[in-house]
């Protein structure tokens, strides 16, 4: 009797809604097809069967008008590595190129329209109807945002404020809180994660945040509620929701997406690519390799490899089909850098270098150069480098294009936030806001100068004298002391060597020097306070901090360079390569051959690829605890 009901309320309904169609609404048949059925299978049917529909799949509730994510995008989007905006009509015919640079866009579906929001890289904010609709600019500055269902846009600002707006013709309203993501759902609760991976939810924009237990870095919502996170440690998480508890979903994976299904895909350290279905069945390996994926409500799946190459997949029993062109990112997500090229280096030849973390290997960037200097801009590495010929070129990541800069420099140096500084043949020295804007001529003389994320510049002269200066807009300030080579710390310390092989370190501008025991001729320093530093025969020195002491490091080394999450590379007098995770670990070969190598100094450049082994070196980790003994007795 019940199931004679919900046909004949099923029915009913479905008459009513076509009148209303008929003689009122006059839907596209689309839409039609969208409120009148609640599955897939039935969205793909004619408007010929809607009675017959309406006895097979009965009709969602109207909260569930909007019950899909993503909906069936007519048109996916993708961006380069040079910033240009492209969409496919989901077929593997190739892309169509839309005018215009942006560094993110989110897409959707509403109704028979599809709305594009989108990012440059000046945090301007823009909004398109479509594939022939023209960019509108949008008031407000972001880092990052999402559409929901109903159009309702969220989004992140540079400063990790939250802001939300009805549509593209409402204005901005402020949300209290702090984040650094977030993920929307179809009944208008938002996720989101701040910069200590705390987590908070919020029923609207009208709620309270609520804070959820545990940390996550990355999280995505299904339409019912479900939340899939992943933590700093690759752990996989989900829960059914605010009221449930989390779940730990066995595996380690550095990035997944879900669709409304209830359809995991994910992308594990090693770029494998991996399938479940839902909460209870295990993971399936599906062959290839990505650097990342968006999945489609019905069950589609498009990705991108290391080479920016594009692939698409029909569901976990499907085959890969390639989509030609490059892109660096695809919607609804942030170009993170996971191409894991934060190492650059250039050989006797000249020729440059990028380590690829997926391929574990180096791949050649087009190009001949002398030097450069690396910084990370909203997750890509940006390259500047100068030529045999005095030439400045600037590249946007691995797969972006030289383009070559106004000027002559011999010398160059950026800082994290995109400043470049650079000294000519003459010691004249020169700085530019970023790559859109002009040189600017700083009086005086120096050799080599070092860059600080607060603006600040460190310099030598030819004298070996030490100037600092505040910034472009300040004056130079001449440093008691004598050095040869200097490095800076972002909280402000300065280490250097003298002619003599001395070593000295202070802790800021009115700081005085502080002789530090022991003779180097090079050193490197990272956000931690880790110093590596190389003799004049070669040997290999490591030093926590000021108040450490010196510890002896097996190998043979001329040069050296530290990231901020201790890993550490450097190159022998043969050009050969070396890595290690940290003192405690043993070197690593790296194969190849280089004379100098670059690594980019941010939090956001953790690069250790699975090649970088940690065998353990159990005589330094004794070496180490004995040090850390040693120093507390002294402090005691």
């Amino acid at each position: 009797i019940d199931y004679v009901k919900l046909m004949f309320n099923s029915v009913f309904l479905t008459l009513v809604q076509l009148i209303y169609f008929f003689f009122f609404k006059q839907k596209t048949a689309y839409e039609m097809l969208r409120s009148l059925v609640g599955s897939e299978m039935c969205i793909r049917d004619r408007l010929s069967i809607i009675l017959i529909l309406g006895l097979l799949c009965p009709i969602a509730p109207a909260q569930n008008a909007a019950a899909t994510k993503y909906e069936l995008l007519d048109r996916i989007w993708g961006i380069n590595q040079n910033q240009h905006i492209f969409s496919n009509a989901r077929n593997t015919n190739g892309w169509d190129h839309h005018p215009g640079e942006l560094i993110y866009l989110d897409a959707l579906q509403v109704g028979p329209k599809q709305i594009v929001w989108g990012i440059n890289r000046h945090t301007d904010i823009f909004y398109r109807e479509g594939h022939n609709g023209q960019w509108v600019h949008i008031p407000g500055k972001l880092d990052y945002l999402r559409i929901m269902p109903n159009g309702r846009i969220w989004g992140v600002s540079p400063n990790q404020d939250i802001f939300t707006r009805e549509n593209a013709q409402a204005p901005w309203v402020h949300i209290p809180g702090k984040l650094v993501t977030l993920d929307v759902m179809p009944d208008g609760r938002v996720w989101g994660i701040n910069a200590a991976d705390q987590i908070f939810t919020i029923s609207g924009p009208t709620g309270q945040w609520q804070h959820i237990p545990g940390g996550l870095r990355l999280l995505r919502v299904m339409p019912d509620g479900r939340v899939w996170g992943i933590n700093a440690n690759q752990d996989i998480y989900t829960r059914a929701g605010v009221g449930s508890e989390w779940q730990h979903i066995p595996g380690k994976l550095m990035f997944l997406d879900v669709n409304a299904k209830g359809e995991v895909w994910g992308i594990n350290s090693n770029y494998d690519i991996y399938f479940r279905n839902g909460v209870h069945v295990d993971w399936i390996h599906i062959p290839g390799k990505l650097m990342k994926l968006r999945v489609l409500d019905d069950g589609s799946v498009y990705g991108i490899n290391y080479l920016g190459h594009i692939y698409t997949i029909s569901g976990p029993k499907g085959s890969w089909q390639h989509i030609p062109g490059v892109l660096s990112t695809l919607w609804g997500l942030k170009d993170n850098g996971q191409f894991g090229n934060f190492l650059w280096g250039i050989n006797p030849n000249d020729q440059i270098f990028a380590m690829n973390a997926q391929i574990n290997g180096w791949i050649e960037v087009p190009g001949l150069l002398r030097s450069l200097d690396l910084f990370i801009e909203r997750g890509t590495p940006i390259a500047w480098g100068v030529n045999s010929g005095d030439q400045i070129f600037y590249r946007r990541g691995l797969y972006g294009v030289w383009r070559v800069i106004p000027g002559s420099l011999r010398y160059i140096k950026v800082n994290p936030l995109g400043r470049v500084w650079g000294i000519n043949a003459n010691q004249d020295i020169f700085t530019r806001e970023n790559v859109d804007s002009e040189w600017v001529h700083i009086q005086g003389k120096l050799e080599s100068l070092e860059v600080m994320p607060d603006g600040r510049v460190w310099g030598i002269n030819a004298a070996q004298q030490i100037f600092t200066i505040a910034g472009p807009s300040g004056s130079w300030q001449h440093i008691e002391g004598s050095l040869k080579m200097l490095k800076v710390m972002p909280d402000g310390r300065v280490w250097g060597i003298n002619a003599n092989q001395d070593i000295f370190t202070r802790a800021g501008v009115s700081s005085p020097w502080q002789h530090i025991p022991g003779k180097l001729v090079t050193l490197d320093v990272n956000q931690k306070g880790e110093v590596w530093g190389i003799n004049a025969n070669d040997d290999i020195f490591y030093r926590n901090g000021v108040d450490g002491n010196w510890i002896h490091v097996p190998g043979k080394l001329v040069s050296i360079s530290v990231m901020h999450d201790s890993s550490v590379y450097g190159i022998n007098r043969a050009g050969q390569i070396f890595g290690r995770r940290g003192l405690e670990c043993q070197w690593v070969h790296i194969p190849g051959v280089l004379k100098n190598l670059w690594v980019v100094k941010t939090e956001l450049a953790s690069f250790q690829p699975n090649y970088l082994v940690c065998n353990p070196d159990t005589q330094l980790q004794a070496a180490r605890k004995k040090a850390e003994a040693e120093e507390a007795a002294r402090k005691k």
